[in-house]
């Protein structure tokens, strides 16, 4: 998706969030591998002093290496995109279970195909699914990640 489909449009914003609520669950269960953990590794060693990654998923973190810039910013934070107001991905998860808990046990019962961008695949269904704005100012909210067409 594309950041001006997703600012233009209330239903792919609803689609997107829809399927992102389903596939954070299994981003939650990622583990680091161990590439994660023989970086960790050169870097308690010195052979470098931090790690610049385009990935969203916060592995690196996760694995213990301290000194990481997310380039394109990571899918663990929502950003509000008219005061720049941060909240937990987690926190905002909860929030779209709670408004969205008809479409959460309808789907649930599905075998969602998780991509590898971590959202399920979801084609129809997500019409009346509620997605929360920020409680700061009300505006419309985001993954804090860099979307295509975004700067």
């Amino acid at each position: 998706m594309t950041y001006q489909e997703f600012i233009a449009s209330h239903k792919s914003r609803q689609r997107y969030w829809a399927r992102n609520m389903l596939g954070f669950r299994h981003l939650l269960k990622t583990k680091p591998n161990s590439c994660h953990y023989s970086l960790l590794e050169l870097e308690k060693q010195n052979y470098f002093s931090g790690i610049v990654t385009q990935n969203v998923d916060r592995l690196h973190n996760f694995a213990g290496s301290h000194n990481v810039i997310e380039l394109h910013g990571n899918s663990y934070e929502v950003k509000c995109i008219k005061c720049g107001d941060i909240t937990k991905r987690e926190d905002y998860q909860k929030s779209l279970e709670e408004n969205n808990s008809e479409f959460l046990s309808h789907k649930s019962k599905l075998k969602n195909e998780i991509r590898s961008d971590g959202d399920a695949v979801i084609n129809s269904g997500y019409e009346d699914f509620i997605i929360p704005n920020c409680l700061s100012c009300d505006g419309l909210l985001k993954p804090n990640v860099v979307f295509f067409g975004e700067s």
